[in-house]
C-alpha cells in the first residue's frame, strides 16, 4: 500500500473505490465455508447501501450475498438460513452518540462500562476454565 495515499472515510469513497471492494470480496467469500466473521453480514449491507455504489456492483454483491446465505433480509424467515442474524448493524454518527458524549471523559465510560460487566465476571470466568 502507499504510504502517500491519503485515508478517506467510507462515506467518501468512489464508485470505482467501491467497484475495487466488491471485486476484491465477492470471489473470496467461499474461502469462509459459510462460517462468517460476525461483522461480515453488516460490513456488506452497508457496502451495498453506500450511495456512490454502483448497480452493476450492487448486482454483483446481491447475487454473492444470496448464493453463500449472507442475504440478511430474509431473517424472519427461518427457511432461509441456519442462523438468524439477531443484531441490526448500529451506524453511529455524532447525532447517535449523544448518550455516550455526556459523559465527561473516556475514562469517565471505561469505568462505567467496566462496572456494567462486574456482576458477569465470575460466570464467565467459570465457563472459560471448564473449556
Amino acid at each position: 500500500m502507499d504510504k502517500n495515499k491519503q485515508k478517506k472515510q467510507f462515506s467518501d469513497l468512489s464508485d470505482d473505490d467501491l467497484h475495487k471492494m466488491v471485486e476484491a470480496i465477492c470471489p473470496r467469500l467461499n474461502l469462509f465455508n459459510r462460517e462468517y466473521p460476525i461483522f461480515l453480514p453488516h460490513a456488506l449491507k452497508g457496502l451495498m447501501e453506500h450511495p456512490n455504489l454502483r448497480r452493476s456492483d450492487r448486482s454483483t454483491l446481491d447475487a454473492y450475498t444470496k448464493m453463500f446465505n449472507l442475504d440478511w433480509r430474509g431473517d424472519s424467515d427461518i427457511g432461509n438460513k441456519d442462523e438468524f442474524m439477531c443484531t441490526h448493524p448500529i451506524y453511529l454518527n455524532d447525532e447517535d452518540q449523544t448518550s455516550t458524549k455526556q459523559m465527561a471523559t473516556d475514562l469517565a465510560l471505561t469505568t462505567t462500562l467496566q462496572n456494567a460487566c462486574q456482576p458477569f465476571l465470575p460466570r464467565l470466568t467459570e465457563k472459560i476454565l471448564k473449556r
